[in-house]
């Protein structure tokens, strides 16, 4: 299935992403660069050596998925990872489903349904960027450190 990826992300025009990043220090380190954030929750982010990351924030665990900014560019045809990183089968059945978002929202698994994460629509909901990364990030450091 061919899609537009740039469909599936969340415009950071009124985004601090220093403040954003600075909540998930302690999991990904400092001097990181905030690329995207896919409306289902997952954030992309470079290191100082160019290498590319995903965080899904509901699991929270960083993985490298490009070694530079070409490579990343060459992921991005790549219509397995697409479906993975951006989840477009269950954004299109949400939106279907009246879930719609505004600015500043994504669609985010309801924190009951983390453990036995299906990607069903009735375990997801809208939340607020700010609220559901921070959220996130708090509950994920407690469990992990």
């Amino acid at each position: 299935m061919k899609f537009n990826w740039k469909n599936y992300i969340i415009d950071l025009t009124s985004i601090d992403k220093n403040k954003f990043l600075n909540d998930w220090k302690w999991l990904i380190g400092q001097k990181k660069e905030l690329h995207y954030i896919s409306n289902t929750g997952s954030f992309f982010f470079s290191d100082m050596f160019g290498h590319f990351y995903i965080v899904n924030s509901a699991f929270g665990l960083p993985e490298r998925i490009a070694e530079n900014i070409d490579e990343f560019q060459m992921e991005l045809q790549d219509e397995e990872d697409l479906e993975e990183w951006f989840k477009p089968h269950l954004v299109k059945k949400l939106i279907s489903s009246d879930f719609r978002l505004l600015k500043n929202q994504l669609y985010g698994p309801k924190p009951s349904t983390i453990s036995e994460y299906e990607e069903l629509i009735e375990n997801y909901e809208i939340r607020d960027i700010e609220q559901h990364f921070k959220l996130n990030s708090k509950i994920l450091k407690e469990l992990i450190v």
